[in-house]
């Protein structure tokens, strides 16, 4: 994994900017196998980046909008994406261990295989997301809206689901073990 300086990622960014804009100069942003563990991006617009296998450990990306950016199989542990757009976002095979994902939109999300232990999706829209064979260990789905959900061969391990929605959620196969379910709305 290649370590990236901060200079070149902001070069990054702002040649993303541009491909965002179609303008002269702008380059879609594709940082797959790299080392960005601890980089600050909150805020910035990221849709359709490439970051996957990247090593994001620690990074911040609160309130940025990563709709469409393929992530897959990045180390995504203890990242903060609360309040971000993370629409139709690759995470499939993504360690979310500690991860933040309070109040984020993950609408039609893909995290299937993802490993998410202890991480907080509190709030957070899954409206439509695909989390066939993830693993939610001790997370925090409280408030958590998952209609239309796949969860189909989850597991849900002390997994807190108090007044989540999961209605026309796809539950078959899933493992739910020890968690508070008591006022999920269905």
């Amino acid at each position: 994994m290649s370590s990236i300086s901060q200079d070149a990622v902001l070069e990054a960014v702002e040649a993303h900017r541009l491909y965002l804009a179609n303008e002269p100069g702008g380059i879609r942003l594709d940082w797959g196998s790299a080392d960005l563990s601890g980089v600050d991006l909150s805020g910035l617009r990221l849709r359709d980046a490439t970051l996957i296998h990247t090593n994001l450990k620690l990074a911040r990306f609160y309130d940025a909008d990563l709709s469409g950016a393929q992530l897959y199989g990045a180390n995504l542990s203890f990242v903060d994406f609360s309040g971000a757009n993370l629409s139709n976002i690759g995470l499939m095979d993504t360690d979310l261990r500690g991860a933040d994902l309070s109040w984020a939109i993950l609408r039609d999300a893909r995290l299937n295989g993802a490993i998410a232990r202890g991480s907080v999706f509190t709030g957070a829209i899954l409206r439509g997301a695909s989390l066939n064979c993830a693993i939610l260990r001790d997370a925090d789905m409280r408030h958590t809206d998952l209609r239309g959900a796949d969860m189909s061969a989850a597991v849900l391990l002390n997994t807190d689901l108090r007044n989540a929605i999961i209605r026309d959620t796809d539950l078959r196969g899933a493992v739910l073990m020890a968690g508070d379910r008591v006022g999920i709305v269905l």
